[in-house]
Parts: C-alpha cells; sequence; structure tokens
C-alpha cells in the first residue's frame, strides 16, 4: 500500500483522506444493512447507542422511546404525533391571532360587508345547467393589491365574505370554520377543512353559474388556497357591483346601490309586517 511522504500536495492529502472515508463508510454499508442516518447498524436497535433519538434517522424511527424499523402505519403514526405536538405548541399563538382577526372582522363586516348587497347571488336550483366560464385566472389576485393583501393575511375573513354574500353560509360560523382549519398545524384538522372548504366553494360557484369540479376546488383549496379565496372574492365583487379597498372602502356601482334600496325596503316592509303581527296578535288575544 503507498504510503504519504513529505513531498505529497495538501490537495493529495485531502484527497487521500476522503477516499479512505468513503472506502470506510462504503465498506459498513456493505456489512450493515441498515442506514441509521449518518452511521449504519445491524438492526435500529442498535442505532441509538446511548444516544438516543439523534442517532434513530435514516431507515428507522423513533418511537415510544425506541428506536424501531417503522412500517407504513408507524410512520403514519409518528407523524400524526408530531403534528398534534406542533398544534399544541403553537396553540397560545394562534389563539392570539384568532382575537386579532376576530377584532378585524368585526370591524370588516360592519365597515364592508353590511354595506353591500347580499341578493344579487342567489341558490341555484339542482337542475341548473346553464353554466357560464370563469374569466378569473387562479392568479388573479396578484394584479388587484387589496385582494392580494386580503387572501394573504386576512383569508378566513376574505372567504366568509364570499360565502356570506354568494348565499352559502352566514359570515361569523364560515369565518370561525375557515380560521381553524387554515391556522391548524395538526393535519387531520386540516384535512377536514379542505373538504369542508370544497363543498362550500363548489356551492359558491355553482350560485354565481359557474361549473363545480370537486378535484380541481380540492388542488386548489389544498396547494393555493389563498390565490382560490382571492380569485373567488374578485368574482363576488364583480358580481354585485363593488370594488373594495383597503382597508375598509366600498365603491358601489349603481346597480349596487339600487340593490341596497331594495334590500333596504324589504327590510322595512318585513319589520313592519312583524310588528303588524304582534300588535294582532295581542290585540286577538
Amino acid at each position: 500500500m503507498p504510503r504519504l511522504t513529505m513531498t505529497s500536495t495538501p490537495g493529495a492529502l485531502g484527497l487521500g483522506a476522503l477516499g479512505m472515508l468513503l472506502s470506510a463508510h462504503s465498506a459498513d454499508a456493505d456489512r450493515l444493512p441498515l442506514d441509521c442516518g449518518g452511521h449504519w447498524a445491524e438492526t435500529c436497535r442498535m442505532c441509538p447507542k446511548g444516544n438516543g433519538e439523534l442517532w434513530c434517522n435514516g431507515d428507522c424511527a423513533w418511537h415510544h422511546g425506541d428506536c424501531i424499523e417503522p412500517t407504513l402505519m408507524t410512520r403514519l403514526h409518528v407523524y400524526l404525533e408530531w403534528s398534534f405536538w406542533i398544534w399544541c405548541t403553537t396553540g397560545p399563538w394562534v389563539v392570539l391571532i384568532g382575537l386579532f382577526m376576530g377584532c378585524y372582522a368585526a370591524v370588516y363586516k360592519k365597515k364592508v360587508l353590511d354595506e353591500i348587497p347580499h341578493d344579487v347571488i342567489y341558490e341555484k336550483d339542482r337542475d341548473f345547467d346553464e353554466w357560464e366560464p370563469r374569466t378569473v385566472g387562479l392568479f388573479a389576485c396578484f394584479q388587484a393589491p387589496n385582494q392580494l393583501l386580503w387572501s394573504l393575511f386576512c383569508s378566513p375573513v376574505v372567504a366568509a365574505k364570499n360565502f356570506q354574500v354568494g348565499n352559502v353560509m352566514n359570515f361569523w360560523p364560515a369565518c370561525m370554520l375557515m380560521f381553524c382549519g387554515v391556522y391548524s398545524a395538526f393535519w387531520p384538522v386540516y384535512c377536514c377543512m379542505i373538504g369542508v372548504r370544497t363543498a362550500l366553494s363548489g356551492k359558491l360557484k355553482r350560485n354565481m353559474g359557474f361549473r363545480p369540479n370537486f378535484f380541481a376546488d380540492c388542488c386548489t383549496t389544498m396547494f393555493c388556497f389563498p390565490c382560490e379565496v382571492g380569485r373567488e372574492s374578485i368574482e363576488v365583487d364583480r358580481a354585485i357591483g363593488v370594488d373594495i379597498q383597503c382597508p375598509f372602502i366600498v365603491d358601489k356601482s349603481f346597480f349596487a346601490q339600487a340593490e341596497m334600496l331594495e334590500e333596504e325596503i324589504k327590510e322595512g316592509l318585513h319589520a313592519s309586517w312583524d310588528a303588524t303581527g304582534r300588535q294582532c296578535h295581542r290585540m286577538c288575544s
């Protein structure tokens, strides 16, 4: 075996050391069947060597205080436990964010949602088939700075506005549902939110005359939730004839103003009918 002499260059020394290290690592890999994540062992139980969880990686996993060779169900269980731990750890911060977002949602509802028409988009029958093509692209919110900011930082509030105006779900239940799903680090809760949100989004699209597609809606909710919320917000605002800008500026078209006036008249008539009904009931009794 050739020896290193004083005439060897530093580069040669480095290459020689690297070669010996790689050959030793390759020899271990050939001799020992399991990769522990940086070293090798005959079994997963031999990976830690007294160092605990830090030395149990690669082909092995640390589960309930022991290093084991995991099955698919074991890996799923480990990931579930890790996700639940993250959820519990970040819980106080999520509550704090929820308080701030709840206060913002209350102001948004008063200054924006209560100032726009709610009866333009109505619920379509099951036999409805006069579908229209969607003209707003998935990334259209990047061309509308106001929608982009809301979609990124207040997506539960904007989604709730869309569902309320689109005759899908009331504002506060929708807002709380979207917030719990979006800000949950526990993946089963997030998966449930994806399914519920996909169903609600499909109903919203149907009410606006767009053909829903459960698979496509599920993919956009899973991988591009803020973009899809911004897209739906643009479509809803166009349908009711308003332009909403940060922070709480509502620019209503003549059509939207006429719809608001009609809704106010209807509410006044309903209130007077209710008062007359109560008065007649008292007189008759």
